[in-house]
């Protein structure tokens, strides 16, 4: 090294940036030609040259390692820096990452990669640059780099990863928890020939409980095997769990495997263990259902709980029409204080019989007899769910029900149920709700199936809205439910609600149905001055958050004046969410401001939609602002967000190759 070198090293961007250009390209050479030439490698920075490289380190104080890169910068010599970056070891390991490691000096490391990352847009090669800058910024900047399932589910979905590569990451995976998230995740996703290891993993897994989850969804793949290890599992309720999910998968002509399962059985001392899976054979196994059915039946004789009974004539009632069997289920299900149990006897049972049976007018009577109403209320739910197949002998039991249930928002759920079916019906029984509010929205849910009387149903659903009297929110909910039907009658209905924030609201959601003719302009301009003004002035940012959102397509600009002065950034990202496809360039400038980087990724997904659909020239304005945003996330967050914008990087000339590339890279880079 060049003795002089300590005495013309400087500290400090200011004092850097004030020498020539002569400067920077001697200083770097000189480095360059001390660590044995750029062209070759710089062999002293490898690690068996890193004495030498001790004793130049010590004569310039770390200068050269901490401040190349802007030499490099300031020279013009920005090809030689990209090219430093790009540097490998004998080993295939980064070069210049790993000497600035040895040295301590990784921030460092990341200043120049965030330096190569601005001047990246100067190169043939700017977004494979861009990409890997980015990712390896992910990977060393910040402490959240660890992959979740969901993120590796969507990898593989935008081929940005193999199913296989996303294995190999779930096998290193230290935690057994989450792996086992991955792995229940990538079970359907991988080749077949694959399942065999995974199989080997949850076999040597410490935990049952984890073992039981993979075994579990492996029984549909590898059911043989999976017999064979949960017979060896000690845990009782982790062998039944999985018992209970092989038999669905067993091979046909199974006998001595089935004969293996039904010992297994007979060892368990839980009794709802043994029904669950004796119910699911019974159900998938019909060449052995009779001596399956004798071995429930005798567990119900002689079970002393009365949980365990009703369960049993559940499970049997749902596939066996046996008229003795059908009947005993009723008997247990009219003797059961559980109203939930008997719900699901009676719904089980129902099914098997015809209105003309004696059994069919005992199963509703039952039914009928239910005191909890929300227990009511979804047995009759689901008996409509059997229209219109047998509608004529079920229908008249349905509304019988509506009427006895007393809560009015259950009775609508019910009649929600059955507005598609019979329409004529729902609207007759409108005429018996009291509340005003659940009597507007059925009203208003009836109007497609009902076309020929939509202005009836629409006058009644708007004075059933008017007449709301003691809750401003639901008014404003109800009316706004109409503006896609009667925007004009509406105009002087939502003056009359009384509370700021709702009438803004319906405003706002109005305004967006008013037709655009020269007489209602005025009007229509007044619902949105009107809303905007409450959002300005009210004092909670949640409360602005749903009249802005509304707004965002009409008034873009003013919106996004309001939205500048919201603190909450959640809430401010809802907002900016709702702007972005109509004012990106604006939306993106404001995301920048923002310090949560969730909030700033949902974002760039949101815009993402709005920007793929923009020709390369246009992309081409917005990229450096999305890779500023970019640069700040963690390796999860930006791989997300990568996912989404995979036209985008093809259309300003990058390849899915590269993304991946740019990934294994930053994976090797750290590793």
């Amino acid at each position: 090294m060049d003795n002089n070198l300590e005495k013309e090293t400087f500290e400090g961007d200011e004092q850097i940036s004030k020498l020539s250009l002569e400067d920077h390209i001697r200083l770097a050479e000189q480095y360059f030609n001390a660590w044995g030439g750029l062209t070759k490698g710089l062999p002293i920075l490898k690690e068996e040259k890193r004495q030498e490289l001790t004793t130049f380190n010590l004569a310039d104080k770390g200068y050269g390692l901490r401040h190349l890169a802007t030499h490099l910068e300031l020279s013009g010599k920005v090809a030689e820096l990209h090219k430093l970056l790009a540097l490998e070891d004998d080993q295939g390991r980064n070069l210049w990452y790993r000497t600035k490691k040895h040295f301590e000096l990784v921030d460092s490391y990341a200043k120049d990669v965030e330096r190569a990352l601005k001047l990246a847009d100067k190169s043939e090669q700017a977004i494979s640059l861009q990409l890997k800058y980015l990712l390896i910024l992910s990977s060393i900047n910040k402490l959240n780099t660890s992959l979740y399932p969901d993120l590796v589910e969507e990898l593989i979905k935008t081929e940005l990863w193999s199913s296989s590569r996303a294995f190999q990451y779930a096998k290193q995976v230290g935690d057994e928890a989450e792996q086992v998230e991955f792995l229940l995740m990538l079970i359907p996703l991988l080749p077949k020939d694959t399942l065999d290891s995974v199989f080997l993993i949850a076999e040597k897994m410490q935990d049952e409980i984890n073992k039981e989850e993979v075994l579990s969804v492996l029984t549909q793949y590898l059911p043989i095997e999976v017999l064979t290890a949960t017979m060896l599992m000690n845990n009782e309720i982790s062998r039944a769990k999985v018992l209970t999910q092989l038999v669905k998968h067993l091979p046909e002509a199974g006998g001595e495997i089935y004969g293996q399962v039904l010992a297994a059985v007979e060892t368990m001392e839980d009794e709802l263990s043994r029904v669950d899976i004796l119910g699911n054979l019974a159900e998938h196994a019909p060449n052995i259902r009779n001596e399956v059915s004798s071995r429930l039946l005798k567990i119900a004789d002689e079970t002393e709980h009365n949980y365990v009974r009703t369960d049993i004539f559940t499970k049997l009632a749902t596939y066996s029409t046996d008229t003795g069997l059908l009947n005993r289920a009723v008997e247990i299900a009219e003797n059961s204080k559980d109203e939930q149990a008997r719900r699901d006897i009676l719904l089980a049972v129902v099914k098997h019989i015809s209105s003309g049976d004696e059994l069919f007018v005992k199963v509703l009577d039952l039914a009928e007899k239910i005191t909890d109403d929300k227990i009511k209320a979804e047995f009759f739910t689901a008996l409509s769910k059997f229209l219109p197949e047998r509608k004529e002998e079920l229908l008249g039991k349905v509304f019988t029900a509506v009427d006895s249930i007393e809560d009015e928002n259950l009775r609508f759920e019910l009649l929600s149920s059955l507005v598609k079916d019979v329409p004529q019906k729902v609207l007759a029984a409108v005429e018996n709700i009291g509340d005003e509010y659940v009597r507007a929205k059925l009203l208003t849910s009836l109007v497609d199936f009902l076309p020929d009387k939509a202005n009836e149903i629409l006058s009644k659903a708007l004075e059933a809205s008017e007449a709301i009297l003691d809750d401003e929110v639901s008014k404003g909910e109800a009316l706004s439910a109409l503006a896609p039907h009667i925007p004009e009658k509406l105009l002087s209905a939502v003056d009359k609600i009384r509370d700021d924030y709702s009438k803004a609201l319906a405003m706002a959601v109005l305004a967006q149905h008013v037709p655009d003719r020269q007489d209602l302009a005025f009007r229509k301009q007044a619902l949105l001055d009107t809303a905007l003004q409450v959002a300005r002035t009210s004092q909670g940012d949640d409360r602005k958050t749903d009249i802005l959102t509304t707004l965002a397509k009409q008034l873009p600009e003013k919106v996004l004046e309001v939205a500048k002065t919201i603190s909450d950034e959640y809430i401010k990202e809802d907002v900016l969410v709702a702007l972005s496809s109509s004012v990106p360039e604006q939306v993106l400038a404001e995301t920048s401001s923002l310090n949560d980087q969730f909030s700033k990724a949902n974002i760039l997904n949101a815009l993402a939609v709005v920007l793929a659909a923009r020709p390369a020239e246009d992309l081409a304005k917005f990229w450096p602002q999305v890779v500023s945003i970019l640069s700040t996330f963690d390796r999860p967050t930006l791989l997300s967000n990568l996912t989404k914008y995979i036209e985008i990087v093809q259309k300003l000339g990058a390849t899915k190759g590269n993304i991946q590339e740019a990934i294994e890279y930053s994976y090797k880079l750290v590793s």
